[in-house]
């Protein structure tokens, strides 16, 4: 998997709003990109169990932000938060694309 598509896996499955379904994609993303790495030398580099990490990265998962912010930035990866307040005309704050209205 590329880089570009792991991003848009992620970003799909925060855009689902459920954190069952971000957590698993974390995991899978880790999982893929343990591959030649290891989710052990994932899970030294950021000093959180093994058993930890596949836990909460899993389907039930629900990581705390002290399982979720290392792992994110030892899989080199960065959180952002843009803001989802519309504006008076209907769009998204920072957005240059008109509003449609339906």
């Amino acid at each position: 998997d590329t880089d570009e598509a792991q991003i848009a896996y992620l970003n799909d499955a925060v855009a689902s709003g459920d954190p069952g379904i971000l957590a698993s994609a974390l995991g899978a993303v880790a999982r893929a990109q343990s591959r030649t790495r290891g989710m052990g030398e994932l899970a030294r580099a950021t000093g959180i169990k093994r058993q930890t990490l596949n836990k909460s990265l899993g389907p039930k998962g629900n990581p705390s932000l002290t399982t979720l912010v290392p792992v994110v930035e030892k899989l080199g990866l960065g959180l952002r938060f843009v803001s989802l307040r519309k504006d008076r005309r209907g769009r998204a704050r920072g957005s240059k694309a008109p509003a449609l209205h339906g």
